[in-house]
């Protein structure tokens, strides 16, 4: 099972925050507001910060190459630990 942790606007080290997987960067000021009307999300995921739209593709890509076609992810978010089953639709 992989393993994901939100990154919380509260919790960015620096003034902005980037997604390794496509460099989408936004200040800390404007993650907090996306972050709250829940319109992005970023995670610590596989050693590298990512989106959330970076983070359901790695998962997808994971799941292809491994021929799978679910995969869990243990998501902690704060002090709350889900796990997400995400499905993986063949092209």
């Amino acid at each position: 099972m992989l393993k994901a942790k939100t990154i919380r606007p509260t919790r960015c080290k620096g003034k902005d925050i980037r997604c390794d997987g496509c460099e989408i960067t936004y200040s800390k000021r404007d993650y907090s507001i996306l972050f709250k009307a829940r319109k992005i999300s970023y995670f610590d995921f596989l050693k590298n910060t990512v989106c959330h739209d970076c983070f359901y593709k790695t998962c997808r890509r994971i799941a292809v190459k491994d021929g799978l076609a679910e995969i869990k992810v243990e998501l902690t978010d704060w002090r709350k630990k889900m796990i997400l089953n995400i499905k993986v639709e063949k092209d």
